[in-house]
């Protein structure tokens, strides 16, 4: 599981496709082979076979995160977007996937609080990208209005303390 968590920094979204690895080996009085968990496993395969590649960045390029919350999982993606020759918008690169499968606690968060995390963990594991680069949250949800109320901001604080200490 190890493995899978640092594989999850190169590879979108590994922790909500190894879900079932994960439940399997959590449970530690019986260990079952289900067809899911070979599902997953084939999955992963795939995965590992055609990983994206991550480019390098220069100091001050500005960064966009894409935020994704499930029932047990939050997942961020940091991507650099680039002019490229040969196509007329811009193209976006992946940088860095941070992937977190959710603890039971967690897993009752409001969809809110789950994109907030996984905004935090973006924040605490990447903040070398986030101290040098400009970075950009993408989502569809209205986080910029929770998180500028201040009897609201008050409260996300005191949760997040709780959350990540």
């Amino acid at each position: 599981m190890g493995c899978l968590a640092v594989l999850s920094h190169f590879i979108s979204r590994l922790g909500e496709c190894s879900l079932p690895l994960y439940r399997l080996l959590k449970k530690s009085d019986q260990f079952v082979w289900t067809s899911e968990t070979q599902i997953a496993l084939d999955r992963l395969k795939e995965l590992l076979a055609k990983a994206p590649v991550l480019v390098p960045l220069t100091e001050g390029e500005p960064l966009l995160l894409y935020i994704a919350a499930t029932m047990q999982v939050v997942s961020t993606a940091l991507v650099v977007e680039w002019e490229e020759e040969g196509h007329t918008l811009m193209v976006q690169r992946p940088v860095y996937f941070v992937s977190e499968v959710l603890m039971d606690t967690r897993t009752r968060c409001t969809q809110i609080q789950k994109l907030l995390y996984a905004v935090l963990i973006a924040k605490r594991k990447l903040h070398h990208y986030f101290e040098l680069h400009p970075v950009t949250v993408v989502t569809s949800f209205p986080l910029g209005k929770v998180v500028w109320n201040p009897d609201t901001a008050r409260r996300i604080a005191k949760w997040a303390l709780e959350l990540m200490g």
